[in-house]
């Protein structure tokens, strides 16, 4: 349980690094990022190795990240994380280090239920779709 919490923090540490420095992704999936499990990581644990996000040739850069561009970021995210078993405590983990602010003033926002509600748009096009049941 604290390698899953610690790479949920550094998924989140990473989102936000990107965002906050005017880079969205566009295809940011949970498959797009790769776990170094090269021999000279091989005694480390999962969290303790160097995770790499791949297929940029999509990515944006500008001054700020618009809101509605780290929407979809974060929604891809949370619905390819919850396709592989992210919980809602998963989730909100990820948000609180992603936006370092307290739970409680972050859900009384709303952000988060327009993230959430944009993931399962994206869940019943899968499904729609075929992808996934």
């Amino acid at each position: 349980m604290a390698e899953r919490r610690a790479l949920i923090r550094k998924l989140a540490t990473i989102t936000r690094t990107l965002h906050a420095n005017g880079v969205n992704h566009r295809d940011y999936y949970l498959c797009h990022f790769l776990l170094d499990a090269s021999p000279v990581w091989q005694s480390q644990p999962p969290a303790g190795r160097p995770l790499h996000l791949i297929d940029l040739h999509r990515m944006q850069m500008r001054r700020r990240t618009p809101w509605r561009w780290r929407r979809k970021d974060l929604a891809s995210l949370c619905y390819s994380a919850r396709q592989a078993g992210a919980t809602a405590r998963d989730e909100l983990q990820f948000l609180r280090v992603y936006a370092d602010t307290p739970l409680r003033t972050l859900l009384r926002q709303g952000r988060w239920r327009a993230i959430s509600r944009r993931a399962r748009a994206l869940q019943r096009k899968g499904v729609r779709k075929g992808y996934h049941p």
